[in-house]
């Protein structure tokens, strides 16, 4: 039996592209997300490969979050306070955790020092657009990049 070598490749993930991960409710900000970070990445000239990834549940998140090529994870409280609040204390617990954003509405603020507490990074209330989780992603893969090539010359 001959198997394809490009199709055997496509089953193993891709190592070189540091992906954000998102738990939301539906698809609504991920694939905007997405667009419009690979669209900024280009135009900083940052050369490291970024993606956006949507996962289905607190599980999966706390799986993948462990994994070096996660700079940084998005989750969206509208409807999981609970299991965001979860998966942010279980993330920084972690020797080598990823950065965490929280995005929320304004009835979400109430909850804010229960989010710092858990060890939320950033959060974010009330956004219209992409535009602001975007400028965070495209922080913490600039601050991702400076750590990596600080402990190189080490």
């Amino acid at each position: 039996m001959t198997t394809n070598a490009h199709s055997q490749d496509s089953l193993y993930p891709d190592w070189t592209i540091r992906k954000f991960l998102v738990l939301e409710n539906g698809e609504r900000w991920t694939p905007a997300i997405s667009r419009q970070l690979k669209e900024s990445v280009k135009a900083a000239n940052i050369p490291i490969s970024v993606g956006v990834e949507r996962v289905p549940d607190v599980r999966s998140l706390l799986k993948q979050s462990q994994q070096a090529t996660t700079p940084g994870v998005i989750l969206f409280l509208e409807s999981r306070e609970r299991e965001c609040v979860t998966a942010i204390s279980r993330i920084s617990q972690l020797t080598s955790h990823p950065f965490v954003l929280a995005v929320g509405s304004g009835k979400h603020q109430e909850l804010l020092p229960v989010l710092l507490e858990s060890g939320i990074c950033t959060p974010l209330f009330d956004i219209v657009n992409d535009v602001p989780v975007v400028e965070w992603c495209i922080k913490v893969v600039r601050s991702r990049s400076a750590l990596s090539s600080a402990d190189a010359k080490l």
